[in-house]
């Protein structure tokens, strides 16, 4: 079982925009014929990596020159056909975001094209192979990508997905040192951007430990521009100016996880790094312990006093993975958390829910089956910050929450910034 891709990933307190007006959709009905010849072709492969080598080398040509809008929406139609497709959903999108990035075209074009499809894996891609391609980032460069995807598409969701795969491109820009995929991340100007840089970073540290294939995936990107010269002078001129991060000279390789501590990394790195870090960390826990969800539960409580409660969020968004997006079977795991933290377990889980459907009805159906309290409260907390990220309006917003049962609707509404009073179900699980 693939723990990462299972797991869902990390995508902090930021989610997925809605599916409507996706590039995807409008391109269902070629797709169905495409999707269902793909699954036939590789339904004779026994061996589950070869079964992901077969859709990937239909899947990636699709992508390539730049415009991965027909490769994903085959993929979005595969896993509706294979349920390991939707399984491993996220490292598929990873690998078109990657065979679509073109040197020849400006990324932050190619970036604006991808989907939210399976926790937005296209839009990291596009930021690996960028860095990977060019060899090498200055602050000038690292901020101004995102400057430039924004001006594309304003919305807010859109520019997290840029600045968060920022953190996976600095990281692999660097052999995966994590240290020094973060010290790129600090070359952004704007707090918020550099937090979400490190989620970034963070995420693909754990995903080159845990998950081979996605770890092959992005080792394998050409690096410095090769085979285009116009591309390696870019390369060759992008560490000068501004503190550039280039990439490092062959080292001893950075130990992304240690099985005697399941809190490393997040016990060598600095205070500013520590919510990013046990925002991923339970990932970490998991995969040491065998998927033992009560005995990482156990261990969020080790954490920090400032960060505990984001492990138990991680813990969440880990159960939703696991489970594949089950709701009974979320909830029976987030149940194995007894500690007074437990009810953020909910939140990550219905972040997760939330962020993989791209529909905000599905996490109101996750959150009416959580448990009367505490648990349900801060779902519905959570669920309202996730729509707060995916629905542009405040009218969509507040329509949104009004599914939410009446004495969880105001929760739902504070926790999508819509009323600025902390409602009093909140105020009363927090006396």
């Amino acid at each position: 079982m693939h723990l990462l891709v299972r797991s869902g990933l990390f995508v902090g307190v930021f989610g997925a925009s809605v599916l409507a007006g996706s590039p995807v959709l409008a391109q269902t009905a070629d797709a169905e014929s495409a999707a269902r010849a793909a699954a036939k072709q590789c339904a004779k492969q026994r061996d589950a990596m070869e079964k992901v080598a077969c859709y990937e080398a239909i899947l990636l040509p699709m992508a390539e020159g730049g415009d991965p809008g027909p490769a994903l929406a085959t993929l979005e139609r595969l896993a509706a056909i294979d349920p390991d497709v939707r399984r491993d959903g996220h490292m598929y999108v990873h690998g078109i975001g990657i065979a679509a990035y073109d040197p020849e075209r400006d990324p932050a074009e190619t970036f604006t094209e991808c989907s939210e499809l399976f926790h937005a894996g296209c839009y990291h891609g596009v930021i690996q192979a960028h860095f990977a391609a060019t060899g090498a980032a200055d602050s000038a460069e690292v901020n101004g990508l995102c400057s430039r995807v924004r001006a594309r598409n304003p919305d807010g969701w859109t520019y997290f997905q840029c600045v968060h795969g920022l953190g996976h491109g600095l990281t692999i820009l660097n052999d995966h040192d994590l240290l020094k995929g973060l010290a790129g991340c600090d070359l952004l100007t704007g707090a918020w951007e550099r937090d979400s840089c490190y989620g970034g970073a963070f995420m693909e540290n754990v995903g080159n430990a845990t998950h081979p294939h996605h770890s092959a995936l992005t080792s394998n990107l050409p690096r410095g521009g090769a085979g285009d010269d116009a591309h390696a002078e870019h390369g060759a001129h992008a560490g000068h100016g501004g503190g550039g991060v280039a990439a490092a000279a062959p080292a001893a390789p950075f130990k992304a996880i240690d099985r005697s501590d399941p809190h490393y990394p997040c016990t060598i790195v600095a205070e500013q790094y520590l919510a990013a870090c046990y925002g991923m960390q339970t990932t970490v826990m998991l995969y040491i312990n065998g998927n033992d969800f009560a005995a990482a539960a156990r261990l969020c409580d080790g954490a920090p006093d400032s960060v505990r409660a984001i492990c138990h969020q991680s813990l969440g968004r880990d159960a939703s993975g696991f489970s594949e997006q089950d709701h009974e079977e979320t909830l029976r795991l987030c149940g194995l958390d007894r500690s007074a933290d437990a009810p953020w377990c909910y939140v990550g889980a219905v972040k997760a829910i939330t962020d993989w459907s791209g529909r905000p009805d599905e996490g109101m159906g996750f959150c009416a089956a959580v448990p009367a309290g505490a648990s349900r409260t801060r779902c519905y907390e959570g669920l309202g910050e996730q729509i707060n990220i995916m629905v542009a309006t405040p009218e969509g917003r507040r329509s949104a929450c009004a599914a939410a049962p009446a004495d969880q609707r105001d929760v739902c509404l504070y926790g999508a910034r819509l009323i600025g009073e902390k409602p009093e179900p909140l105020r009363s699980i927090e006396r």
